[in-house]
C-alpha cells in the first residue's frame, strides 16, 4: 500500500537506494490506479447493465453514442482505452441480452 511519506530526495546526489525508493513509490501508485481502474469498470458495468435491464437507458444507443466519440480522443492511448472499454461493455450487454450476465469485466 502506499505510504503518505514521499521519499526524501535530501540535499546530496542521488543514490542507488533512493532512486530505488523512489521507483517502490512510483510502483505502488501505478498498481493502486490499475486496480481503481479495474473496481470503477466493474461498477461501471454493473450500473449500465441494471439501467439497460430496467428499460431506463437504451443500451444500443449508448454504445453508439461512445462508439462516436472515440475519434474525438486525442492521443491514441485515450483512444485504445475507450474502444478497449466499449468492446467489454458491448460484450456484456450481449451477454445480458441472452441472460448470461456475468458482472465480470474481460481484458
Amino acid at each position: 500500500m502506499i505510504e503518505n511519506e514521499t521519499p526524501d530526495l535530501g540535499t546530496g546526489p542521488l543514490t542507488l537506494e533512493m532512486a530505488e525508493l523512489w521507483l517502490l513509490r512510483i510502483e505502488d501508485i501505478a498498481t493502486l490506479e490499475r486496480d481503481m481502474g479495474y473496481a470503477s469498470r466493474v461498477v461501471l458495468f454493473g450500473l449500465i447493465a441494471e439501467l439497460a435491464k430496467s428499460d431506463v437507458i437504451n443500451a444500443d444507443n449508448l454504445i453508439a453514442h461512445l462508439v462516436q466519440v472515440v475519434p474525438d480522443c486525442h492521443h491514441q492511448g485515450e483512444k485504445l482505452a475507450l474502444q478497449c472499454l466499449i468492446d467489454d461493455l458491448y460484450q456484456q450487454l450481449i451477454q445480458l441480452k441472452h441472460g448470461a450476465f456475468d458482472n465480470e469485466v474481460h481484458h
